[in-house]
């Protein structure tokens, strides 16, 4: 992910490529991902429009089942694999 406003450039150089269920299904498969919240416009510089990714750890959702760790989860925007 690449984002400019011609002053500031942030890269963010990990592959989202994961959709909230295949988040969900890793999580519970015991594996960590890591994910972005949704962006937040009525930032006035840009580093702080994208917020820092967060590293979702597999032991946060022990006994839940796919909908629920859906749910947990809905509030981040893209979502990758923690290598």
């Amino acid at each position: 992910m690449i984002a400019s406003d011609k002053q500031t450039t942030v890269v963010d150089h990990n592959d989202y490529d994961l959709t909230i269920y295949e988040a969900a299904q890793k999580l519970l498969d015991k594996e960590k991902v890591i994910a972005v919240e949704y962006p937040d416009y009525t930032r006035e510089h840009l580093h702080e429009v994208y917020p820092d990714p967060v590293v979702l750890d597999w032991q946060d959702y022990l006994g839940m089942d796919v909908e629920e760790v859906m749910q947990e989860i809905q509030q981040y925007e893209h979502f990758g694999t923690y290598l």
